[in-house]
């Protein structure tokens, strides 16, 4: 299977998210689609080019979770936060 190229998300200073494939703003909820459709993304800072792809997709959880959309078990959340520790 061959993998095809992130979307490339650009996130300025303002936090706004801009999807360089449709030209368009998109919201946290609009990534969550795009990834559950099975694109990937790659999110990166506008003015510092730095990969912020793991933060936007903290806050896509995050945003889920406060709206009530549970995405990841409990165990899993609790996984991940433990292994993030001792990798460090």
């Amino acid at each position: 299977m061959v993998k095809k190229n992130p979307r490339i998300i650009r996130k300025y200073k303002n936090r706004k998210l801009y999807d360089t494939t449709s030209s368009k703003y998109v919201t946290l909820d609009e990534l969550a689609e795009i990834l559950k459709k099975g694109d990937d993304i790659s999110v990166i800072g506008h003015e510092t080019s730095e990969d912020l792809t793991s933060l936007v997709l903290s806050e896509i959880l995050y945003d889920q979770e406060k709206n009530k959309k549970s995405v990841l078990p409990l165990e899993l959340l609790t996984k991940i936060i433990k292994s993030k520790e001792s990798s460090n």
